[in-house]
């Protein structure tokens, strides 16, 4: 069995900044909430199909060189010379020398892709050894397929990410199990999305599919003893000590204030108890199959 040949997850803090909110150059708070972030010492996650974002941190860049933040960027996957030049566009635009973590966004056609000796394999290897790449994640998409189960089975990442919240899962159930039993790192997205008040973001989603499972989880957190919705996504997530951190992205400074705060206080929450989880996971498996 191959096992992570493209890089071991490195230590991330709880929280992740997304800069797919602070895309204007020209706008000054989008440039100060980039330095407050970089004061925090937090990864940044980013990707050249956020409008203006890399413009919008390069210029934050150049304002104080030396202190550029690890990154995390979406690169294309699909084959081997696109994924050279989506990830020297990043280094080039960005003024950075390493991608830290490459997410592979693509949508690889077989698991045998990344396997040695496919061009995909190669080059993602052959970037790495050049030190544009300190490591890769894959990105786990809709609908969920047997090549991810595949990839998943033979360790081929040390860490996957996608939407993960109350109200969302990306990966079926049987990729959540495989994940689950090989205790594979995740990075959540949309965890913390949508404001305090909401259960979790889950992009335009408006359908009676989704109202429902709403409606049934509202009342799981009437009963979980949480303060408020804030809490209970957030103690969701210290449950699964497999979520290695959560991406949230801003272009408000007080949320940004916000989200900051959490980060550095998010291991001091209790976890939610055993029948909240057991009652949030069954609801997951009835509507992620």
């Amino acid at each position: 069995m191959v096992q992570n040949p493209f890089g071991i997850l490195p230590t991330l803090a709880p929280f992740t900044f997304g800069t797919a909110n602070c895309n204007d150059p020209m706008n000054a708070t989008h440039i100060r909430v980039i330095h407050e972030a970089m004061e925090a010492d937090v990864w940044f996650h980013s990707a050249r199909m956020y409008g203006n974002s890399y413009e919008t941190l390069r210029r934050a860049f150049d304002e104080t060189p030396g202190e550029k933040p690890k990154m995390m960027i979406k690169v294309h996957g699909e084959d081997a010379q696109e994924l050279r030049k989506w990830t020297e566009e990043a280094l080039s635009v960005l003024g950075i020398d390493q991608i830290g973590l490459a997410q592979i966004c693509g949508r690889p056609r077989l698991t045998e892709d990344l396997m040695p000796g496919c061009p995909l394999h190669e080059m993602m290897i052959t970037l790495k050894k050049e030190g544009k790449v300190g490591g890769y994640i894959l990105e786990c998409f809709r609908p969920s397929s047997e090549d991810q189960v595949g990839i998943a089975e033979r360790g081929l990442f040390d860490a996957f990410i996608f939407y993960y919240n109350i109200v969302d899962r990306e990966v079926n159930n049987r990729l959540w199990d495989v994940l689950r039993a090989k205790n594979t790192n995740i990075l959540a997205l949309r965890t913390l999305g949508g404001g305090p008040d909401a259960m979790g973001y889950t992009g335009d989603r408006t359908d009676q599919f989704q109202q429902q499972m709403r409606d049934r989880i509202e009342s799981i957190f009437a009963a979980s003893g949480c303060a408020d919705k804030l809490e209970f996504r957030l103690r969701f997530c210290v449950s699964h000590p497999q979520v290695k951190t959560a991406i949230g992205g801003t272009a408000n400074p007080s949320h940004l204030a916000q989200l900051l705060k959490l980060n550095s206080g998010l291991s001091g929450l209790p976890a939610l108890n055993p029948e909240t989880l057991a009652s949030i996971d069954a609801i997951h498996r009835e509507f992620f199959g």
